[in-house]
């Protein structure tokens, strides 16, 4: 279903231009990912535009999974993938979930963890199907750093 849903994404955006490879069948996604592993495809879709952005995992975009979950990514990042510094993404509601994790890894598994930043900002969202006004929402950006 992922493979699916990354495929119509890649497919339909405007990044297929950058890319003369892109595969023709879901099949062939795993090979396309290993060729360009250092990128993701942001679902975040804000008016029909897609961009992709560098350094895939250094980024945790927090949702409604349970806290636990981006706790294990922080945790996984740091020891396996050897990273310096993750950033916590994280809009509405979200956020008291990043919050919880940056203080669930930092106070319980890894001691040494700083916030280096956080960043706060209001972003302005596209009215709902049957709504006439754009909404405001709020988002944080935590930046954890190991010495």
């Amino acid at each position: 279903m992922f493979d699916f849903i990354f495929y119509s994404l890649l497919k339909n955006s405007k990044i297929a231009e950058a890319f003369p490879t892109i595969p023709q069948k879901t099949e062939d996604l795993g090979s396309f990912a290993e060729l360009y592993g250092n990128y993701i495809l942001d679902a975040t879709i804000k008016k029909g535009v897609k961009y992709m952005s560098e350094k895939a995992s250094d980024v945790i975009f927090v949702g409604n999974k349970p806290p636990m979950s981006y706790v294990l990514a922080i945790i996984t990042a740091f020891s396996s993938e050897g990273q310096k510094e993750i950033t916590l993404k994280a809009r509405g509601q979200a956020i008291t979930t990043a919050v919880d994790c940056a203080e669930i890894a930092r106070n319980r598994f890894i001691k040494e963890l700083t916030v280096k930043n956080i960043k706060i900002d209001t972003v302005e969202m596209p009215p709902r199907e049957g709504e006439n006004r754009s909404r405001m929402v709020s988002t944080m950006e935590i930046t954890l750093a190991k010495p």
